[in-house]
């Protein structure tokens, strides 16, 4: 049987404590702004757009044994659309500073039919990462798998985000827009939906593809377009890659009611959404979600201002790499956290007011101006209160807030209990949870994303606050602080990335402490760090870099220090750091991996992959028309020998070498004539 719940109503929320939001106020789009976006040349001949179907060839004697020339993917790749189509970013970067990401490193020429076998290992081996099965794709670990890649490839450079469709919340174009403005490569989810027939406007998801983005137009108005390459759309020969192409389709939205999986036979939920549509993609064709790779960055307050300081030390070496930018216009800042989504934080800013401070929480953007000038969104107002202690992001984009009081100033004055409470903010929903009073001394705590549980510190009582995040309303579970940790003066709070455990240190102590939660022992002291080098810094953040796992960053001095294992299993300072020596304030906090996605949500026929049925036509690369005219003429030759040289990513560089020079005046000549 099927039950329909409208959920885009109040009444399929939560009985929990709500608590109203104050006057939320969105930047509304610069009218005069650019709305487009395209990476590497315009034809985007930069970006691969490698073949998911590949079967095995022949079988030859290598001299010891029979292989497969060339060598194919389980299934023939029928279900391996999402490792191909995050390999064409890996090739992408081995061509732009990071040659170990691909199997054979960088090659001017990754379409050539020699590049075959190579292209062929690599997606094999992150299909194996994110366990790609032949027929039913990839369902559980695709971004975990992504993470593994990477940080064995090149660990400790990137981060990798993916948030899908669920409940009331879908992905826009704007979404994709602010991150490839950010800095980030983006591979979106498209999902096939299909009419049910349970009411009007229901729909439910029947399968899924995933696709390259390597262009937008029109995102903040008027005829908006996406640019992609399709794994899927290779020619009959799945024994040889075919031509890279671009296929371009217009985007509009479908309201409607949709599930967020097809229900295995039994209930399905709906919920009232606005999705955007691939028009004549698909049955249809609906933007689900998307993944997205970004260089790491650190977020830190301004040694100079009221304001943040966004560190990028990680640079992939085409076009503008802006390593620093400044985001100011505040009061105050008491307290600062990146966001779920990359390049975005939550800003806690004390103002003053007729009956003392209020904390205000703003969402900001973290872009440097020129991004920002084009950037589909501005700073928004998200809560404020008397008393804001503390924030921290969960991995599925919601906020927790602890708050002294709700309201403050604002429209929701009164609506919640007084005292002490966790407040969380997710999709235009409110609740909260009262915090006991053994934690009511808390002003620092931290969420999981390993665990989904929030961690509260309350240093005076020496209790931990233990909260599952799935079940909010069940509020917290104390735990006593092992006996072993000595805290002197202000207390820092983070978690591990890759196992969840717990790091505490104080501003005076030259320990750091690395508790685990036990259920059946509590909390249970794991490791410390001791280095007299924390002694008198601030904050504490915890990235981890294989192969000796997690590493501390503090900022002593004015300046980032960053602390790691050695190989005897003491500490000192990181052999190698992107981010020590920076200039910062209060602490420094790094962006980090996020996900929404819930594996039991995720299982059954509407995540398997399904090939689309139909693509836009293909717009092929035409390497050698540098004046994109749709023909390779004598006026081809004079712009090519006008950029003579060049190393700058440019049209002219036929030959995608780097450069500009004898090779591209060939390939104007193999290509003499009108582009396919």
């Amino acid at each position: 049987m099927k039950r329909s719940d409208w959920c885009g109503s109040s009444f399929c929320r939560p009985a929990v404590l709500l608590a109203a939001l104050a006057g939320v106020t969105v930047a509304a789009p610069a009218l005069a702004r650019p709305c487009t976006w395209s990476i590497g040349s315009v034809q985007n001949g930069f970006v691969p757009d490698f073949d998911q179907k590949r079967e095995n060839g022949p079988l030859f004697w290598n001299g010891s044994e029979f292989v497969f020339i060339p060598a194919g993917l389980p299934g023939e790749g029928e279900a391996y659309c999402s490792p191909s189509s995050h390999i064409n970013w890996m090739a992408y970067f081995a061509n732009h500073g990071f040659p170990g990401l691909m199997p054979g490193g960088s090659s001017p020429s990754f379409q050539s039919q020699s590049e075959y076998e190579t292209v062929t290992a690599a997606i094999a081996e992150l299909g194996a990462d994110m366990q790609t099965h032949p027929t039913g794709g990839t369902t559980c670990c695709g971004t975990s798998g992504m993470i593994e890649y990477l940080d064995r490839r090149a660990p400790g450079k990137f981060i990798v985000s993916a948030f899908s469709a669920k409940q009331l919340y879908a992905p826009s174009i704007n979404d994709l827009a602010f991150c490839v403005l950010a800095g980030g490569y983006v591979c979106p989810f498209i999902g096939w939906y299909a009419v049910d027939s349970g009411g009007p406007n229901q729909y439910y998801k029947d399968g899924g593809h995933v696709i390259t983005m390597v262009g937008l137009e029109g995102w903040c108005g008027g005829d908006r377009k996406i640019k992609v390459r399709d794994p899927g759309n290779g020619d009959s020969n799945r024994q040889a890659q075919a031509t890279f192409a671009t296929n371009t389709y217009e985007v509009e939205q479908l309201p409607g009611f949709f599930a967020d999986n097809d229900g295995n036979g039994g209930i399905q939920v709906f919920y009232q959404r606005t999705h955007e549509k691939f028009v004549g993609y698909g049955s249809p064709g609906l933007l689900n979600g998307y993944r997205v790779i970004v260089p790491k960055a650190g977020v830190t307050l301004s040694p100079l201002s009221e304001s943040l300081s966004l560190r990028r030390p990680v640079q992939l070496t085409s076009g503008a790499n802006p390593t620093h930018a400044e985001i100011g216009g505040f009061v105050e800042i008491a307290a600062v956290e990146p966001a779920s989504e990359p390049f975005f934080a939550y800003v806690v800013e004390n103002v003053p007011g007729q009956n003392g401070p209020t904390s205000v929480v703003w969402r900001v953007p973290l872009l440097d101006d020129a991004a920002a000038a084009l950037g589909p969104g501005g700073r928004v107002r998200v809560f404020d209160g008397t008393t804001v202690r503390a924030v921290a992001s969960g991995r599925g984009r919601e906020l927790y807030i602890i708050a002294g009081s709700y309201g403050g100033t604002g429209a929701g004055a009164g609506a919640g209990a007084a005292g002490p409470a966790v407040v969380r903010l997710l999709d235009g929903t409110t609740a909260a949870v009262a915090i006991p009073s053994l934690l009511r001394n808390a002003r620092k705590f931290e969420c999981s994303d390993q665990t989904d549980t929030l961690i509260l510190l309350d240093a005076t009582s020496r209790k931990l606050g233990v909260l599952n995040t799935g079940n909010f309303e069940a509020g917290f579970t104390l735990l006593d602080l092992p006996t072993a940790v000595a805290l002197d003066g202000e207390e820092y709070l983070s978690t591990s990335p890759r196992d969840g455990s717990i790091w505490i240190r104080s501003k005076n102590s030259p320990n750091a402490y690395n508790i685990i939660i036990d259920r059946a022992a509590g909390a249970v002291l794991r490791a410390t760090a001791n280095l007299p080098a924390l002694a008198g810094s601030e904050g504490l953040d915890v990235q981890f870099v294989p192969p000796l796992g997690d590493q501390l960053l503090v900022v002593k001095d004015g300046v980032v220090a960053e602390f790691a294992r050695n190989t005897a299993g003491g500490w000192g300072p990181a052999a190698t750091s992107d981010f020590a020596g920076t200039p910062a304030r209060g602490g420094i906090q790094l962006t980090r991996s996020r996900t929404n996605h819930d594996a039991s949500f995720m299982e059954g026929p509407s995540s398997r992959e399904v090939l689309p049925t139909a693509f836009a036509p293909n717009e092929y690369d035409c390497p050698g028309d540098v004046d994109l005219d749709g023909m390779v003429a004598f006026s081809d030759i004079t712009a090519t020998l006008s950029q003579w040289g060049s190393v700058e990513e440019t049209n002219a560089d036929s030959d995608a070498s780097g450069s500009v020079g004898f090779g591209d005046l060939t390939k104007v000549l193999q290509n003499w004539g009108p582009c396919r």
